[in-house]
């Protein structure tokens, strides 16, 4: 007699199943990576947005820690005031601050510098110019600070922690920088001392 010889194979069936399994855990592997991937460039973004908005703060507040009473010339010869807020104009808010670094007297220029802050298609913009008392030829600078800026509001505070419309009793900045979905940023800054003095020189 023939001894019948025992078939180990699959069957069609259990193959289907076997690959309807399988494609079963890929697909859940795939969302899993897809998830993570996803987490990891939302993670990236929020890193970057977080570097450019402590950035942005680092020179607003470099700049205005060091403002000075040292009032300027305008291109038609007038005086404007060392520290000067303007929401109607392209530049917001005009300073002139001591953080221009100059060692030992080595460039034949001053420490001082004139800068600006404004708002140019929801991106805040630092302003810069060459020399304190410009002309009609003297170039402005920019500087791209922080993208993403719904609006930025600058006024000046008085001792009681009041908003007021001048300088002439002001003790402080206030600056609110609206960022949208994300909120606000928002800072007081101490003016100086003598500002006043300076301001109606």
């Amino acid at each position: 007699m023939r001894a019948k010889i025992k078939n180990s194979g699959f069957t069609l069936v259990e193959i289907i199943i076997a690959m309807a399994i399988f494609a079963v855990i890929m697909v859940i592997v795939m969302t899993a990576l897809n998830m993570v991937m996803r987490a990891q460039e939302q993670i990236s973004a929020r890193a970057k947005r977080l570097g450019d908005l402590q950035m942005a703060m680092v020179v607003l507040t470099g700049d205005l820690m060091q403002i000075v009473p040292r009032p300027v010339r305008d291109t038609n010869g007038d005086l404007i005031k060392p520290v000067l807020v303007d929401m109607t104009n392209l530049v917001r808010l005009e300073i002139t601050s001591g953080g221009m670094v100059n060692p030992n007297d080595m460039f034949k220029r001053s420490s001082l510098q004139r800068v600006g802050f404004g708002l140019e298609k929801n991106t805040l913009i630092r302003y810069g110019w060459p020399v304190l008392d410009r002309t009609a030829n003297t170039p402005m600078g920019k500087r791209r600070l922080l993208e993403g800026v719904s609006d930025i509001k600058i006024e000046y505070v008085n001792e009681r922690g009041e908003f007021i419309n001048d300088d002439e009793d002001a003790i402080a900045l206030y600056i609110d920088i609206d960022l949208g979905k994300e909120g606000h940023l928002t800072r007081y800054f101490a003016l100086p001392g003598g500002l006043i003095n300076a301001t109606r020189s």
